[in-house]
């Protein structure tokens, strides 16, 4: 008995440590078509000047920020640069129309967009259905035209000429929202065929 006790005490702080490694976080996946991109140069992909799709599925998470744009002002930050105006994130967030309607990304050098789920709420941003299981929820983002923010102009990603940077990051807020610390991020550079 005394052999099997430290044995099960070993396997809970194992298990503790895996499960608490799986919340409270994020995944991230590009499709096209139907099918999920695969990166190709470490978060480097290539699509189809052609509608794709944004998925996220948050783990025991409110939602994640979303920075887009044609430079890579912010996707070029590595692992241990500070986020810029990071504490401002939730003032910085741009309203999008609820349920994704016009099937676009905002693009801004100085905004962000925050993509969550609120079971409490009638509405969101990402496309109208989205799926939960359990603490997981997968929100998608079906992309057809890119919304300059600056210039209140559509691009139809037909038209599309640059490489579009996407910096995805979650934090942990205090209950007035104030950000006390990131918990992780997530960039991916898009080119176009």
């Amino acid at each position: 008995m005394k052999k099997i006790f430290p044995f099960f005490l070993f396997l809970f702080i194992i298990i503790s440590a895996v499960s608490a490694q799986e919340r409270n976080t994020y995944e991230v996946s590009i499709w096209q078509d139907g099918n999920p991109v695969n990166a190709i140069m470490g978060n480097e992909i290539t699509l189809n000047k052609a509608p794709f799709t944004i998925q996220v599925k948050l783990n025991k998470l409110d939602g994640v920020y979303v920075y887009a744009a044609f430079t890579d002002s912010i996707y070029k930050l590595s692992a241990t640069d500070k986020i810029p105006d990071l504490e401002s994130l939730p003032v910085l967030a741009m309203a999008e129309n609820s349920f994704n309607p016009d099937q676009e990304l905002l693009i801004n050098e100085s905004g962000w967009a925050y993509w969550f789920y609120d079971p409490s709420l009638d509405w969101h941003r990402f496309d109208k259905d989205v799926l939960i299981e359990g603490d997981n929820i997968t929100g998608t983002k079906s992309i057809k035209q890119f919304y300059m923010v600056d210039s209140g102009k559509e691009l139809p990603v037909a038209s599309v000429t640059q490489p579009l940077y996407l910096f995805f990051v979650s934090v942990k807020e205090n209950k007035d929202h104030h950000i006390q610390k990131e918990l992780k991020r997530f960039k991916i550079k898009i080119n176009w065929k």
